[in-house]
């Protein structure tokens, strides 16, 4: 996993985080992985703005990009229009996010997932 400061159209500091994953050269053969995904989140909140990924595992493939509007609470998948009434964080994204905060026991977060077209409650 690999992330870069970026500015985007509107000219705000985002963060571009790509995550890549291959299988080596052993086991390609048995079960080729190579798996690339490209996320655009906002610094200030870790919410996702973009989410790419082109997915190669075995005979499964899958591409797709969502791209959500915080403003109005929606995201676009595909050609679905998700709606959403809470906050919303990529898996990706979320790992950021911890590495901002200070852990300890008694601290907890209502955080929820998207991932694809599912909103997830953790």
């Amino acid at each position: 996993m690999k992330s870069k400061q970026k500015t985007n159209l509107v000219n705000k500091e985002i963060l571009h985080i790509e995550f890549e994953a291959k299988s080596r050269s052993s086991v390609k053969y048995i079960f080729p992985i190579n798996d690339i995904i490209s996320i655009d989140v906002e610094t200030d909140n870790w919410e996702p703005i973009k989410v790419e990924k082109q997915l190669q595992e075995g005979n499964y493939t899958h591409n797709s990009i969502a791209e959500f509007n915080h403003n109005e609470r929606k995201f676009i998948f595909k050609k679905d229009t998700i709606e959403f009434l809470e906050k919303v964080m990529n898996p990706y994204s979320l790992i950021y996010f911890f590495r901002t905060k200070t852990l300890t026991p008694d601290t907890s977060y209502q955080i929820n997932i998207v991932d694809n077209k599912k909103i997830i409650p953790l």
